[in-house]
């Protein structure tokens, strides 16, 4: 915050988050109360302990955001803590949902599939639910952590700005220009895969990850055919699949000559590493 001026900005982010720490908190206690009363809790109970500690632990680092400008968060360690607590939170919300939507639709499926004894279900699945989904929220948790832990090698500390920034640690930006076959010297293959396998990748499977979630794709006990979206799935996955090999293909020139030409492709590079060969010794004679 800044020293001697008021900002009614930075003071109205203190309300907020003030605010929702406390909130929030008090949720937890009142789970925690209802635990210890009743000593059971639903799946809703942990979805509502899950958010809360979520959300205390993002409004407490915007709390660092808005007192430490320029003081807590600019350091060797602050810098990189701070990105990785920030990505944590990135990742552990779809994570956590995911997970929970998982067991949620497993208990509903076992719920249906055996609808001639109620009682039975009831007794049976509050244990088991509880127990699947601490290890589900666990797995969230973790996978969230680990896929963030780059974050804070990748993160470092501008002395003379005060200022965190990203280390230059990936190479593949100053490699984009090899890309063309005209600047490619031999090595780029890897990154024409990476990147020609990511793009089509990410264009396939975004849709045919909503398709799958959203509309109807399978086939009801009385309907004659399948729904239009499955076929929209096999074209977009079938998509993808014919991608893959032939993105392996076209980035891959020792396997393409192996299987196109043979003996007369390894003739042709030898020859070549012979003609490179006799070139550099003209060279070096002249010298």
């Amino acid at each position: 915050m800044a020293k001697g001026k008021f900002n009614r900005f930075e003071f109205y982010q203190f309300v907020m988050t003030m605010l929702s720490l406390t909130l929030n908190i008090v949720t937890v206690l009142l789970v925690a109360r209802k635990f210890r009363i009743k000593r059971m809790l639903r799946q809703y109970d942990y979805l509502v302990v899950y958010v809360s500690m979520t959300a205390i632990v993002a409004a407490s680092t915007g709390m660092l955001s808005l007192f430490g400008r320029g003081v807590w968060l600019t350091g060797d360690l602050a810098c990189p803590t701070t990105a990785f607590i920030s990505m944590v939170l990135i990742n552990v919300f779809p994570a956590g949902v995911l997970a929970l939507n998982y067991d949620r639709m497993k208990s509903l499926l076992r719920m249906s599939s055996s609808s001639a004894h109620p009682d039975l279900i009831v007794s049976s699945s509050s244990v088991v639910t509880s127990t699947r989904v601490h290890f589900l929220l666990i797995f969230a948790w973790g996978i969230s952590i680990l896929t963030a832990i780059p974050h804070f090698f990748t993160t470092a500390y501008n002395a003379k700005k005060f200022e965190c920034y990203k280390a230059k640690l990936y190479k593949l930006r100053r490699m984009l220009p090899s890309m063309l076959k005209k600047n490619a010297d031999g090595t780029p293959h890897l990154l024409r895969f990476v990147c020609i396998n990511s793009i089509a990748f990410v264009v396939t499977w975004l849709p045919f990850g909503v398709i799958l979630t959203v509309y109807e794709h399978v086939r009801s006990l009385d309907a004659d055919n399948f729904p239009m979206t499955n076929f929209s799935l096999w074209v977009i996955l079938s998509a993808y699949l014919v991608a893959l090999p032939l993105t392996i293909f076209g980035t891959t020139k020792d396997l393409t000559k192996r299987i196109f030409l043979g003996r007369r492709g390894r003739h042709a590079v030898g020859l070549g590493i012979v003609r490179q060969r006799r070139v550099t010794y003209l060279r070096e004679s002249r010298v």
